[in-house]
């Protein structure tokens, strides 16, 4: 983005202060020198809560106005606002300066626009904003495409948000090293692996945010018609806001996130800068008032008001699940791990007696073999499910009872298919509940699945249980489940031996709620905190963010290096209490507004050239009193000098306040396409496999894919139902990048990575750069054209390789030297060069995108020369050398890199410069196809510039040139054909002195041709092939043999092919090298 200055006025307070308002037009101009006057009501910025009584977290909305003094007819007010009418939100914003700093910049709201016209001036009031709420109209996703993983706070999701505002990118402009984010921490986890060492209160510049993450799965949904709809960056930005009790301004050059709470003159925090950099800051200071003293009165005004807040006893936060189904679904843990969700309200089976939960586990099971004998072969798997609600509390179990039953009938099993084995039945029975003791509810094998097992064979099997159990007996909160897969033999017992066999791993856990037959979303719910005085409450609103899972806007924190967990151990710096942290931030809230408090309004005068004013979020002093207050509203008014405030003392008493949470229920979302509202029943239908996919997804495939490949996307489908999973990497390369997608197959439903029969067919692959839906259009057509099995599951892969380059395209060439790596397996360097102060030589080689580093070439030879002693072979051991100093050409002049159209070039002086194969070679050895390139330029038109030679001095051992015609200034393409026949092709015009050209030469027999910047000119055709020698030198900047006909211009790179299948294209090696050189 650029911008330009549309126009300026200036204006002055009555304290003398300067103050510069600018219009700015967001896109390439160039700075206009319009003026303009400001009217006499000066510049006027405005910071409104919702509120004026209330101390609440969210964000801090700021507006400006100005009146704009033209003079009448004036052809730039014209303009002005013909283009406003015109304009989208942040195409003309409006800049303040106080004494050339920055203190407010915002959009210009066309519809808030009046003028009011006159006979000598035309008065043009604007009013802008700071575009904050815009940010509703901006989905958080990446581009369209949703976001994958997990974000940290302030590193990804503030980051992202804060560039997809509309003012971001002229601030990023006119910024260098200046904040665009400063936080001070309030709330923090007591596991966070810093916190965990502070004793409290933590401090509030420990970048706490940058050790939380959200995973983002929780900011998209699906609505009616299956359509993804993403979380708007607004609903996001105050989501954490409320979470974490913060209030959010935008002032000056960045975004501030203040605690609510915190009472001190000072408060330090961190910072991410434009530069993205992060440092720590001071976030808050303290601005005192009643303040008269030599150069800085900041009085009160004559009408300032007291008034007093009511005493609230209620607080209440939504708590925004984004329609999700699942209470939990949790990955890939180890056997015996604790899950937990610690806030979600549970109802009694006593009011609803209809409701159940299923939790579904997967085990992955690996059994060592053993040598038992008989019998004792047989092993089952059981598993232990500890069913704990209200777990912060003193616990309420649900379980069973697990025993043999030898009184039953033997049960008889046929293992192996041949081997019969009598068991003991395992009996589970009477269902109950108890408070304070730990049991578990058990679930016993189905005899016909995989559960049951033969301990002599080694094996790996995923084991599934469908674990229905019912609710607490009254209403709880919070849920904790501890699966363990235990082990039993065939008498029923539990075996330490079976167990210590077996390697066991959860693959994924998924707990949902069901109402009879019916699954249930979870209905958005309330955090309520209330107190047993005062009257009145406050609605904060709603989050998204805070406690449940992970895929319903869990906050999680970094409890060890790398390691994110959730916790529900959260304080801020006011109490060591630990709370779950929606909870933590109603009771806060509450505890600020339990008890009455003093609002006091009116303006504080200005005066003195050190009276300046203070920032929407100062904490202000009443030196009279020493009482600190927060600014509700904030406005500051230049002409006057004068700051118009609403402000509220703060304070905290949390002695009366508990918190609980309320909720209710209700049906999923109707199927696609159906818009009523009629109750989904549990009839056979094609079903989703959405989770089982996105658990097959996850882990290891490298035993299937390559190791440069990425998964991407995961789709099961058969007769039964599909499902699908994808972590979508984009379909824009990296530069010098190609992206190659692949797919995999299996004919097997939700098809495991250490499956056999995973294949990848041509018909399958998308061609290269193919996006994510040409993935899928494939697959559709492979499905279609077949339809030979029931069921398949896809995998396909992500991979961004180097693109080909131009020997990788073109191959077959026995000599190769460029100043750009001209194939990705060359490992070598492009040139050796001399310096001449200090003395030493140095191999150079090539960039990241292989260009030559011409960054360690300008390291290296520093202000003085650089000569090149050698240019190495990008294809074999053919390297050309300068036999003398004298003769080395020069790369580096007095401290730069000589070029040549934009790119490193070689430097010949046409005396005595050049460079030779140490030996003579043979680049055409069996008489092929001979192609030659060269790019350069030539200064010296006389004739006899010899190039490129590989000659000699008899025409048995001569075999090309290209060189300067004797007469007309054009160059030519000579070739010396096995019969002694010396064929030319000229380019048919006179080249300029300097410029850059390129030409490819092609012999063969009964061809000679040349392209000469792109045009094609055939010479003297010969029906044998071109000649071979082993007798002949190949050199670079004069004739081969004699060092005839010296070379003066530059010269770029020098490329030969001898290819035994005649591919007849020249004209594309041609137009190939142009594309890196622009020459024609």
């Amino acid at each position: 983005m650029s911008s330009f200055l549309f126009a300026k006025g200036n204006a002055k307070s009555v304290n003398n202060e300067d103050y510069e308002v600018r219009i700015i037009r967001t896109t390439s101009g160039t700075d206009s020198d319009r003026e303009f006057s400001v009217g006499a009501s000066g510049v006027n910025i405005i910071y409104e809560s919702t509120d004026d009584t209330l101390l609440v977290p969210g964000i801090v909305h700021s507006r400006c106005e100005v009146e704009t003094c033209w003079s009448s007819g004036d052809v730039a007010l014209t303009q002005l606002i013909t283009n406003l009418l015109a304009a989208q939100d942040g195409d003309y914003l409006l800049e303040v300066l106080r004494e050339t700093e920055r203190i407010w910049v915002g959009t210009i709201l066309v519809e808030q626009v009046d003028l009011l016209e006159s006979s000598s001036t035309q008065k043009l009031r604007i009013v802008a904003t700071d575009g904050i709420s815009l940010l509703r109209n901006v989905d958080y996703n990446n581009n369209g495409t949703a976001y994958t993983g997990s974000h940290i706070i302030l590193d990804d999701i503030l980051n992202n948000i804060q560039q997809k505002w509309l003012l971001y990118a002229y601030l990023d402009e006119q910024n260098t090293s200046a904040n665009r984010i400063e936080i001070a921490d309030d709330v923090y986890s007591t596991d966070d692996l810093v916190m965990s060492l502070t004793s409290h209160p933590g401090g509030t510049a420990l970048s706490n945010t940058r050790r939380m993450r959200i995973h983002t799965s929780s900011f998209k949904r699906f609505d009616d018609t299956g359509q993804e709809v993403f979380s708007n960056c607004y609903e996001l930005l105050e989501s954490i806001c409320l979470t974490l009790q913060l209030r959010m301004y935008y002032y000056g050059n960045a975004w501030s996130f203040v605690p609510v709470s915190l009472s001190d003159e000072v408060v330090n925090g961190y910072a991410l800068t434009y530069q993205d950099q992060h440092s720590t800051t001071q976030v808050v200071s303290s601005y005192d008032y009643q303040v008269d003293t030599t150069n800085n009165i900041r009085q009160k005004g004559a009408e300032w008001v007291h008034s007093y807040t009511p005493q609230l006893n209620e607080v209440k936060l939504t708590r925004d699940t984004r329609d999700r189904s699942r209470l939990m679904f949790e990955t890939y843990a180890p056997n015996g791990s604790q899950f937990t969700i610690s806030d979600f309200p549970f109802e009694g089976i006593n009011t609803a007696p209809e409701d159940l939960y299923i939790c579904r586990i997967r085990f992955r099971v690996i059994n060592t073999p053993l040598s038992l004998s008989g019998q004792d072969r047989l092993g089952r798997l059981i598993l232990a499910l500890r069913i704990k609600y209200d777990p912060t509390g003193s616990g309420h179990f649900y379980h069973n009872t697990l025993t043999p039953d030898p009184a039953g009938p033997e049960m008889s099993l046929n293992l192996l298919n041949y081997l019969n084995i009598e068991y003991t039945e395992i009996v589970t029975h009477s269902p109950t509940y108890s408070d304070g003791t730990f049991f578990p509810l058990h679930k016993k094998p189905d005899p016909r699945s995989a559960s049951n097992y033969d301990t002599n064979t080694a094996g790996n099997r995923v084991v599934t249980f469908d674990f229905p159990f019912a609710p607490p007996q009254t209403a709880k909160t919070g849920l904790e489940l501890l699966p363990t897969l235990r082990a039993y033999d065939v008498t029923g017992t539990q075996s330490s031996t079976l167990e210590a066999a077996l390697d066991i791993e959860i693959i994924s856990l998924q707990l949902n709620k069901y109402s009879g037959d019916r699954l249930q979303n979870l209905e958005d719910f309330d955090y309520v905190a209330k107190s047993t005085t005062g009257r009145g409450e406050i609605n904060m609103g709603t989050t998204q963010v805070g406690a449940l899972g992970e895929t319903a806007g869990a906050i999680v924190v970094e409890t060890a290096t790398g390691v994110f967990e959730p916790t529900n151990n959260w304080v801020n710096q006011a109490s060591a209490t630990q709370r779950a942290i929606n909870k933590l931030a109603v009771t806060e809230v509450l505890a600020a507004h339990t008890e009455s408090r003093n609002v006091q309004r009116g303006s504080i005068v200005l005066r003195g050239s050190s009276a300046t004013p203070g920032k929407p979020f100062s904490r202000y002093k009443d030196r009279d009193t020493g009482d600190f207050f927060s600014a509700l509203n904030w406005s500051l008014h230049t002409t006057q000098a004068e700051m118009e405030l609403t402000l509220r003392k703060i304070g905290r008493n949390a002695t009366s306040v508990t918190t609980e949470e309320q909720s209710g229920t209700r049906l999923p979302d109707p199927p696609f396409g159906d818009t009523s509202q009629t109750e989904v029943q549990p009839v056979q239908v094609m079903r989703g496999y959405n989770n089982e996919a996105q658990t097959n997804f996850q882990g290891d495939w490298t035993t299937i894919i390559g190791g440069s490949e990425t998964k991407e996307m995961y789709l099961s489908v058969s007769n039964l139902g599909q499902g699908r999973f994808y972590d979508a990497q984009g379909d824009t390369p990296a530069a010098g990048t190609n992206i190659v997608r692949k797919v995999y197959v299996n004919t097997s439903g939700l098809g495991l990575r250490d499956a056999a029969g995973w294949t990848s067919p041509s018909t399958l692959q998308p061609a290269v750069n193919g996006t994510l839906q040409d993935v899928f259009d494939k697959i559709s057509n492979y499905v279609n054209q077949l339809d030979d099995h029931g069921a398949y599951t896809f995998l396909s892969t992500y991979a961004e390789v180097a693109q080909d380059k131009l020997l990788d395209e073109y191959t077959g060439a026995t000599a190769a030297y460029a100043l750009r790596k001209l194939r990705n397996g060359y490992t070598g360097d492009s040139i050796t060069v001399r310096r001449t102060s200090p003395s030493g030589t140095q191999d150079i080689g090539f960039d990241a995108d292989g260009n030559l580093d011409t960054t360690a070439l300008s390291a290296f030879c520093g202000s003085g020369d650089g000569f090149i002693t050698k240019w190495h072979d990008q294809v074999g051991s053919n390297d050309v050398f300068a036999l003398a100093t004298s003769a080395q050409p020069k790369i580096y002049d007095s401290g730069a890199v000589i070029t040549l159209n934009g790119k490193p070039a070689i430097q010949l002086d046409g005396s005595d410069d050049s460079l030779v194969t140490a030996s003579s070679v043979n680049l055409n050895a069996n008489r092929n196809e001979l192609i030659v390139a060269w790019v350069g330029s030539v200064t010296n038109l006389d004739s006899g510039n010899n190039m490129v030679s590989h000659w000699n001095n008899s025409a048995a051992t001569q075999i090309f040139q290209v060189q300067m015609t004797a007469s007309n200034d054009n160059l030519r393409w000579t070739t010396r054909y096995s019969n002694g026949t010396l064929a030319t092709a000229n380019s048919g015009s006179a080249i300029t002195s300097g410029n850059q050209s390129i030409i490819v030469g092609r012999s063969v027999n009964g061809t000679h041709e040349a392209e000469f910047d792109g045009t094609t000119i055939n010479g003297t055709s010969v029906a044998v092939d071109p000649n071979d020698s082993s007798l002949s030198l190949l050199r670079i900047g004069a004739r081969a043999d004699n060092q005839a006909g010296p070379h003066q211009g530059k010269t770029q790179e020098v490329i030969i092919w001898s290819r035994a299948t005649e591919l007849d294209d020249a004209d594309d090696i041609s137009d190939d090298i142009n594309t890196y050189y622009s020459t024609y």
